[in-house]
């Protein structure tokens, strides 16, 4: 979408949008760096099995089955932001102590550091769920409805491209201490969560949207019971609340542990890993913004139903990674295509299609059954890739095991979900089809671009620096002329 064209709808204004901007930025870098391929690391670290990272791993869908109950107070409240800040704030410095988990172990302070890790993680997750619970619905109000996937998808753009930089420092980082992993892990925890720290200030900066549907209905034991009946009854919304579950049952149940089959499986570094890891993070960056614009003028649901198309057939291919890890290098640019349109699709549709006087209250609906349901599924995978663990025979010149048999099952689980999506109804949604033709002419162009913005936010500390060195340098002269 053209610049033009935000000034002439709904704008947010400048210093508002910068402060979201550097709120992702820096949260986003916390995130990088105790999560994904270097949380599955450090519970190997710890002694984990595949059960127990599956567990560990899933415990922030186990808490945001509390999503109903905090969503219930939360529509019911004009000050949004502020209980987003005060969950907020102490989940982020609670890895100040994860930090010195590793140090504690190392000199044997401290007994049962899985226990302890899972027990604090917890805690994290349960506050973490307050937080977005409060937060998305705050910056749903704040947002104009009408250039959403703009906004959103500069936001996408600015996160990615400081968890990109800083995911590829961790992995470098990491290798740098494979021999004093206590460290390694201590220290970038704890860098971890002064970036949380200062991600948290900058979101503080961000104006409150006032709830002006708040509900004056009160809180009684059946509340929550008779709002998630009312909220069945929407048929539309759970058409997309299926969808939503049965899509998150078939791809939790094994992407969880594609990081323990690239550390332990197919011995790669973690350099490497995130090395491989850019090449989705790009293609996922430089497209957000051509995927906004098909998303703002062609709807959320045509988007979806196409990258959803290549997303399922992904899992197949990995099983030939076995053969030769490279594989996996091509199977990363698709997915980044894919996942770019898809995510800022699935959290678009999920805004049209609520309410905006009970948003959080139907997001929480949808939350508890997707995070149950993504909860059970890495259990159940942990469960089957441990019981054929000593699975191995030989198709042609592939090696198959227990991962291999892991990856067809959840491809094969992955194509359900679409009947769903195919009778759900969004409002000026465009057919397929047509989509499709406007995705092939344009989409060159768009990921073009795409890289364009991205140089252009690369370039944005240097040209701030510029701007405020020609401040100094003017404002001296004029002393001088004085």
């Amino acid at each position: 979408m053209p610049e033009e064209s935000i000034e002439k709808k709904a704008a947010l204004p400048a210093a508002v949008f910068r402060n979201i901007l550097l709120d992702i930025g820096l949260a986003n870098i916390y995130s990088a760096l105790n999560s994904g391929v270097f949380l599955t690391g450090y519970l190997l670290f710890l002694g984990a099995n595949n059960v127990q990272i599956g567990l560990i791993t899933s415990l922030p869908l186990l808490a945001n089955i509390s999503a109903p109950v905090f969503s219930f107070f939360i529509d019911r409240s004009k000050e949004r932001k502020k209980l987003c800040l005060k969950s907020l704030l102490p989940a982020r410095l609670l890895w100040f102590f994860l930090a010195a988990l590793p140090l504690l172990l190392f000199y044997q302070k401290v007994a049962y550091p899985l226990v302890i890790f899972t027990v604090i993680y917890l805690v994290i997750t349960v506050l973490y769920v307050f937080a977005s619970s409060a937060w998305l619905p705050w910056m749903g109000d704040l947002i104009p409805a009408e250039t959403r996937g703009y906004y959103f998808g500069r936001r996408i753009i600015a996160g990615g491209l400081a968890a990109l930089i800083f995911t590829v420092a961790g992995g470098q980082y990491l290798d740098y201490f494979k021999l004093n992993p206590h460290i390694g892990f201590s220290s970038m925890f704890f860098f971890s969560a002064v970036f949380g720290v200062f991600s948290f200030i900058f979101m503080s900066r961000i104006p409150d949207a006032q709830n002006t549907s708040t509900s004056v209905e009160s809180f009684t034991l059946t509340s929550i019971p008779k709002k998630m009946l009312k909220i069945s009854k929407d048929s539309n919304f759970m058409k997309l609340v299926f969808f939503n579950t049965s899509l998150s049952f078939a791809i939790t149940l094994l992407s969880t542990y594609l990081n323990v089959y690239m550390l332990k499986e197919l011995k790669m570094s973690y350099t490497l890993i995130t090395s491989f890891a850019i090449v989705n993070m790009v293609m996922n960056l430089a497209l957000t913004g051509f995927w906004a614009k098909i998303i703002d003028k062609y709807g959320c649901k045509p988007v979806i139903l196409i990258c959803l198309r290549f997303i399922g057939i992904i899992p197949f291919f990995w099983c030939l990674t076995g053969w030769s890890y490279w594989i996996i290098l091509p199977l990363n640019t698709i997915g980044g295509i894919a996942w770019s349109g898809f995510n800022l699709a699935q959290f678009n549709i999920m805004l049209k299609l609520t309410p905006s006087n009970e948003r959080a209250s139907y997001m929480g609906f949808n939350t508890m059954l997707v995070s149950l349901v993504s909860f059970i599924a890495p259990l159940i995978g942990g469960f089957l890739l441990d019981s054929m663990k000593d699975l191995k025979f030989n198709v042609l010149f592939l090696s198959v095991g227990s991962f291999q048999v892991m990856f067809v099952i959840s491809g094969l689980l992955r194509s359900l979900p679409m009947r769903y999506l195919k009778i759900l109804v969004e409002p000026k949604e465009m057919k397929e089809e047509e989509v499709v033709r406007v995705i092939r002419t344009s989409i060159v162009p768009g990921f073009m671009e795409g890289l364009e913005t991205i140089m252009s936010y690369m370039f944005l500390p240097i040209k701030k620096i510029e701007h405020y060195v020609g401040r100094f340098i003017e404002r001296d002269r004029k002393r001088k002329k004085n």
